[in-house]
């Protein structure tokens, strides 16, 4: 089975660095060109449901697939969703 501990635990050392910036300075202006702490939080929330979005569809989709015969080929109306992620402005 995969660990996991490391990704939790830098999640939770994410959330703490944000609780503590938040505290510190509730709007801190990032140098230009720079993110700031919401738009990071938002990028990695995004970054997130989307890893798990596609993880979910491929695990739907090597559920229904036989050990019988190879896999289908996709046609032409399943083209790839793509899911917007943070930008900064």
């Amino acid at each position: 089975m995969l660990d996991t501990a490391p990704l939790q635990n830098a999640y939770h050392a994410l959330l703490d660095a944000a609780t503590a910036a938040h505290a510190e300075d509730p709007s801190p202006t990032p140098p230009d060109g720079e993110w700031n702490a919401d738009q990071v939080l938002a990028h990695v929330s995004l970054v997130s449901a989307a890893t798990i979005a596609a993880v979910t569809g491929i695990t739907a989709g090597a559920r229904r697939r036989t050990t019988t015969g190879p896999p289908s080929t996709p046609g032409p109306s399943s083209k790839p969703s793509r899911t917007p992620v943070a930008t900064p402005r």
